[in-house]
């Protein structure tokens, strides 16, 4: 055997510890946003509105251009009888799609909600 020719080396550095995970953010995912999308029409029929908007909020997260899911979130709020809400999510369908097809009804939906709204806030006062 020959003899030991020093110290022994040094231990391999360890790799550097990976960055932490950055937050969850949106997925691009439109099967699962139309997937959701149909599941919260099922409970819309069924009158779960929680659990319609539920999916309707999921599919935005799905796909977050989609003016769709907004536009159903609105009808759902509607059933609800909150008609601010209502209001805020037909807004948002009309910013994501201000030229589409039902984008003129949605329009006179608004303008009639925001005159119910004006409206009860006077016989409160």
């Amino acid at each position: 055997m020959s003899p030991a020719s020093g110290p022994p080396p040094p231990p391999p550095e360890s790799a550097p510890a990976p960055p932490p995970n950055p937050p969850a953010q949106p997925v691009f995912d439109p099967y699962n946003a139309q997937k959701s999308i149909d599941v919260g029409k099922f409970y819309m029929d069924k009158g779960d509105y929680d659990a319609a908007i539920s999916r309707f909020q999921d599919a935005t997260q799905y796909q977050p251009k989609l003016a769709v899911p907004w536009e159903l979130m609105g009808e759902a709020w509607e059933k609800k009888h909150d008609k601010e809400k209502a209001v805020a999510a037909y807004q948002k369908f009309l910013e994501l799609l201000p030229n589409g097809a039902d984008s003129e009804k949605i329009r006179k939906r608004v303008a009639k909600l925001q005159d119910d709204i004006a409206h009860e806030a006077k016989k409160v006062s």
